[in-house]
């Protein structure tokens, strides 16, 4: 049987670890030394986190949000 370039061998069975969270990696050009990289849904979660903490409404001029 031939295995394709992206497929996995059936008889070496290998544990693959799940990484949980947002993964940081290290850039010294940014103001907290790293960056996050986010998949769609967590900015979702995000932003919506952002928005029950503030009540929803913006923190600037302090109008409530109707779209986002």
């Amino acid at each position: 049987m031939k295995l394709r370039r992206n497929k996995f061998c059936p008889i070496q069975k290998t544990r693959r670890v799940k990484q949980f969270g947002v993964p940081r990696i290290d850039d010294p050009n940014h103001p907290r030394g790293y960056r996050e990289l986010r998949s769609n849904r967590e900015m979702r979660r995000l932003m919506n986190r952002k928005i029950t903490e503030q009540r929803g409404k913006c923190g600037i001029c302090e109008d409530a949000f109707t779209n986002y």
